[in-house]
């Protein structure tokens, strides 16, 4: 049912609404009711995609950045595909920034960041096993622990960026790469 056509159109209507109310007014602010008239479907409908619309735009902001941050582990170039991820998510998050902000600073911001903990933990965790295989990387073990600390370690410097007024995604991501430790290889 998630590949229907009419609810990944409807799905779509309702991300685009609430991106465009989100960028006039605090996410936060914006009601259920707004969102569906600015999105053309009705609340039985939105219901039908999330239980709040908290639940809603957490998934929808954290979708965005699951899939920025997703590299094929199959890529002959692991490393400089792993630094051009962690470039488009300094663009991406840089260009959201109208809308983190207020939901950081909102009650909402719990929700978002156990999601994003949660997605970049797993992202993190693909990648140390990737990186574990590759012939002159010395991921420590347990992997599981080192995983963890790479997600923590983006996730705060991720927060950082987004309340920052920094331009320079580039810069930014290499200053980030930087400060993790020498056995992970995107530095």
């Amino acid at each position: 049912m998630a590949d229907d056509p009419r609810q990944i159109r409807t799905r779509q209507a309702l991300k685009a609404a609430l991106l465009r109310l989100a960028a006039d007014d605090a996410v936060t602010s914006v009601s259920v009711a707004q969102l569906c008239n600015e999105a053309g479907v009705h609340r039985t409908t939105f219901y039908g995609h999330a239980n709040s619309l908290e639940e809603f735009a957490v998934d929808v902001l954290a979708e965005d950045i699951d899939v920025i941050t997703t590299v094929e582990v199959d890529t002959a170039d692991a490393i400089n595909a792993y630094r051009q991820a962690t470039v488009a998510l300094m663009d991406h998050l840089r260009s959201k920034r109208p809308v983190l902000r207020p939901l950081f600073a909102s009650p909402w911001k719990g929700a978002l960041l156990a999601k994003l903990e949660e997605d970049l933990h797993h992202r993190a965790q693909l990648a140390v096993e990737t990186l574990a295989g590759m012939d002159g990387v010395d991921v420590p073990k347990p992997y599981a622990e080192a995983s963890a600390f790479i997600a923590g370690a983006l996730l705060g410097t991720c927060l950082d960026w987004v309340n920052s007024d920094d331009e320079d995604s580039e810069g930014r991501a290499s200053r980030m790469l930087a400060l993790f430790p020498a056995w992970w290889p995107v530095r």
